[in-house]
């Protein structure tokens, strides 16, 4: 099997698996839910998006030397190359215009007239709107950093670093005492003042900004998709943008079509392939579970899972999602044993055997923990309460049991992503830190409410309610 050319062209493939991919979902929810899972894949409207940055890193990955064979592509890269240079161009041009009092005659003229970037308008401005320049290190954000004494010591040493090679390529140099610098005229005399840095700092974004929108906005690839969008009766018409082309992974978007005078779930669901890697089957399982997963309730709230809220079009009021991350962590292990289906059955999509991964990949591996032995216990009760069914599952656990585990699962996720990723690095090498204490303070609380878990559903076995 090509992979490669699979990658090139993910609405293809997916499509060609589809089949495949219905027969494991079958295996998994039971013969007596094919035509219901046929139907709920029938009502969406799948999309695929692959950047041309995206598509140009998978042949350069795959060392392809075969040019004529992959030349359509080779050819859509170059074109969206040249889009994206003229409109940067477009941008750069506003931007030097917006600045250029600032800057003298000889290098005005040398941008006008070669394009080049040089001298002061370089220290200002850099070559491209992506690029930092080298003043934005002292910009306000940057000064208030020095000034703060809970700032961390390895970013204030940066910014000091960074000041003083600043000024030694500017071939003044003072060795490496900063403050010497600092009041040094020679110096003082290459810094703008605060106000100009961040108006340029500020403008410039707002250049990057429109730049890309317009980029993205005309690819074909987004023209394409927004023609198949425009084309379906969406409730909510408001729905794909050119920043969507900028997401590292797949989604869903939830919406309504009407089909027979009557309101149904008509979700969009786009494949996103800009952070192409061994998981990728498992994350297209993620987001089509969602999608069987996807009802409509009385009130109009979509309802995926034990997740839901309402569509904007029907109510502009914030939705509270109190089990948006459970409801998510529960949705990945689901989609790890539909995707371990696949593989079993010897489909694997855009990675070969020895390479495609299921287990992992997200960073709700992070939380997998305090989820696992529930999953574990409760999973033939779980996929029961997953079709907006969520009174389901409380009658077999209880609902404060439940809740109290959801509650659990927020306040650990609450540290930033990195603390945690470090508290279980730290767990695995058995060390005895604040971070493995309170893991160990999370586990014990999980297994207390898994035991009250247990407790309920012993005395609660013979309820009426729980009889389907």
């Amino acid at each position: 099997m090509d992979y490669l050319e699979n990658k090139l062209n993910p609405y293809q493939t997916i499509q060609k698996f589809m089949p495949n991919i219905i027969d494991a979902f079958t295996e998994y929810y039971g013969k007596e839910n094919k035509t219901l899972i046929e139907n709920k894949f029938q009502n969406m409207l799948l999309i695929c998006s692959l950047s041309p940055e995206t598509k140009e890193r998978c042949l350069k990955e795959n060392n392809i030397n075969d040019k004529e064979k992959y030349q359509k592509h080779f050819e859509y890269i170059n074109k969206c190359h040249q889009l994206k240079k003229l409109i940067h161009k477009k941008y750069m041009d506003k931007l030097v215009d917006h600045f250029k009092s600032l800057f003298p005659k000889e290098e005005l003229e040398t941008y006008y007239q070669k394009g080049k970037i040089t001298g002061k308008m370089y220290l200002y401005l850099a070559t491209r709107l992506e690029i930092m320049p080298a003043i934005s290190l002292f910009s306000k954000e940057n000064d208030e950093i020095l000034k703060t004494s809970s700032s961390k010591s390895h970013q204030k040493n940066a910014i000091i670093a960074s000041r003083i090679d600043f000024f030694k390529n500017q071939n003044i140099d003072l060795k490496d005492d900063y403050y010497s610098y600092m009041n040094h005229q020679d110096c003082l005399n290459l810094i703008p003042s605060k106000d100009i840095i961040d108006e340029i700092l500020d403008y410039k974004e707002e250049m990057e900004t429109l730049m890309y929108h317009e980029y993205y906005e005309n690819l074909p690839e987004y023209i394409q998709n927004k023609k198949l969008i425009d084309k379906e009766n969406f409730l909510n018409k408001n729905i794909f943008k050119p920043i969507n082309l900028t997401y590292d992974n797949p989604y869903v978007t939830p919406n309504l079509k009407l089909i027979n005078k009557k309101l149904v779930p008509y979700p969009l669901v786009n494949i996103v392939f800009n952070n192409y890697n061994e998981y990728i089957d498992k994350y297209i399982i993620h987001e089509l579970n969602h999608v069987y997963e996807l009802t409509l309730n009385d009130n109009l709230d979509y309802v995926i899972g034990w997740d839901s809220f309402k569509d904007p079009i029907i109510s502009n009021k914030e939705t509270k999602r109190p089990y948006r991350l459970f409801n998510e962590i529960i949705n990945d292990l689901l989609a790890e044993e539909i995707t371990a289906l696949l593989h079993k059955n010897n489909i694997y999509m855009f990675y070969p055997k020895k390479e495609a991964k299921i287990k992992g990949g997200t960073n709700y591996d992070l939380i997998r923990f305090l989820v696992q032995d529930f999953y574990n216990i409760f999973k033939t009760d779980i996929i029961k309460s997953r079709q907006g069914n969520i009174n389901y599952i409380f009658n077999i656990c209880g609902e404060k049991n439940f809740n109290e585990l959801n509650n659990l699962i927020n306040q650990f996720m609450e540290e930033d992503i990195f603390k945690l990723d470090q508290i279980l690095i730290d767990v695995k090498r058995n060390k005895n830190n604040p971070g493995t204490q309170k893991y160990q303070h999370f586990i014990l609380k999980k297994d207390q409410i898994i035991q009250n878990m247990l407790k309920y559903k012993t005395k609660n076995i013979n309820r009426k309610e729980l009889i389907l």
